[in-house]
């Protein structure tokens, strides 16, 4: 497995090894390569972009967020485990897989 993101290979492996269905999973990347990756292999994704890909295009993301300790919508609250199973429920992604 030699490739790198954005080619979604290593999505893939790791969802075969896990016997988990892409639409099972949800991931979460720092950058536009990850995300097209995810994306790629069938994955809703989370973005939580650095200060070096800040200025990348997520739009394929099922949500971007700064990090996972600050909600967007809840002042001072983490981002939960509920919280990411609405955005994998809700994301646009690929019914492939």
């Amino acid at each position: 497995m030699a490739a790198k993101k954005p080619d979604p290979s290593v999505y893939l492996w790791v969802l075969d090894r896990l016997k988990v269905r892409s639409s099972e999973a949800l991931a979460i990347e720092d950058s536009r390569n990850g995300l097209l990756a995810a994306s790629r292999a069938g994955l809703a994704c989370v973005v939580t972009p650095t200060p070096y890909s800040a200025d990348d295009d997520f739009t394929e993301a099922a949500v971007q967020l700064a990090d996972l300790d600050h909600h967007p919508d809840r002042l001072g609250d983490p981002v939960t485990l509920e919280d990411l199973k609405f955005w994998h429920l809700h994301a646009g992604r690929n019914p492939a897989a």
